[in-house]
């Protein structure tokens, strides 16, 4: 069963949103364009992972997709974590490609591709650190006789694996063709009893109550300021931007293209951005709107939640977006 899908990072929907609204010649860009490659990859693999781990729907599994809990004074997050009453995995997903040379010696990752050395952190010493403090988190809320067992799962069939120590790396890391059959076989050999099923109960609803999606500041991250962000509806035909609104529909200057709801993703954009709130006034700006009535008609029919305050009405960032 899962129980906790997994959204796209917010840092994905941030960097794109930046690249529709910083000027084509800001020097970022080429940056921005590099970040979101990466991320895309990475959630890519985790999405490979994702359908794998569908066919343990019938094997009482529960799966969580990108938990993030706090221990201490520190959040700890993992890819994937998966629940039964017997133990618990932990998954660490890696979409790298070319031949990745582990050193378990000096704890380093180093991917070789296209002539090419680049190294990364250790996986291997990450997964483990996620082990360590979800099993603190675990007796922290009185659970202490779970095992758990933690695994680098590299998602891209093509990558070659070269290691010092073989048998220490079959331990902690898979390609992800090999990683359904894994599952099976460690369920085979823990068959004692752990967690009665309304205390697997319990500790499902702790996790998802626990949970704290991550937050992120992109303007901060790359140094932007508010007034490098461009306003206006942009064309989802041309990409031109601003549109302009009349009788209802937007209407772009430069391939006529019309639309009545090319305003959801300028208002995505502001919320993803700037802030989770927004204002008639904010939003009358920011869509280059002529007046407050043609606003705040746009701003209920998208259902948007609201204070209660006519005066200063803020509307809130949808739940998708969260």
């Amino acid at each position: 069963m899962i129980l906790k899908e997994r959204k796209v990072p917010l840092r994905i929907l941030q960097s794109e949103a930046l690249l529709r609204r910083l000027s084509p010649e800001h020097p970022l860009i080429p940056i921005i364009q590099e970040d979101l490659r990466k991320r895309r990859a990475g959630f890519r693999g985790e999405q490979d992972v994702d359908r794998h781990l569908e066919l343990l729907a019938d094997e009482d599994f529960t799966i969580f997709h990108d938990v993030r809990l706090l221990f201490g004074n520190h959040y700890f997050q993992m890819d994937t974590l998966i629940l039964t009453s017997y133990f618990a995995v932990i998954l660490e997903v890696k979409n790298i490609f070319g031949t990745l040379e582990f050193d378990l010696g000096l704890k380093q990752l180093i991917r070789k591709a296209n002539g090419k050395g680049e190294g990364f952190l250790d996986p291997i010493t990450q997964v483990k650190k996620q082990e360590y403090i979800f099993r603190k988190w675990l007796l922290e809320n009185k659970i202490n006789q779970l095992p758990i067992k933690s695994f680098v799962v590299i998602s891209n069939p093509t990558t070659i694996l070269k290691v010092q120590n073989n048998e220490e790396l079959r331990k902690y890391v898979t390609h992800l063709h090999n990683l359904y059959q894994i599952l099976l076989e460690y369920k085979q050999h823990h068959q004692s009893l752990k967690l009665e099923v309304k205390d697997l109960r319990r500790l499902s609803k702790k996790i998802i109550k626990s949970n704290t999606p991550v937050t992120s500041n992109s303007l901060e991250y790359y140094n932007l300021k508010k007034e490098d962000i461009q306003t206006g509806v942009i064309c989802p035909e041309c990409g031109t931007s601003p549109m302009m609104r009349k009788c209802g529909v937007w209407i772009c200057s430069y391939c006529r293209a019309t639309s009545k709801s090319a305003h959801v993703q300028a208002l995505s954009d502001f919320f993803i951005l700037l802030k989770p709130t927004i204002t008639n006034q904010e939003a009358k700006t920011f869509l280059h709107l002529s007046s407050r009535d043609q606003t705040y008609t746009i701003l209920k029919k998208s259902n948007f939640s609201s204070t209660d305050s006519t005066k200063n009405r803020e509307y809130f960032l949808p739940t998708i977006l969260q």
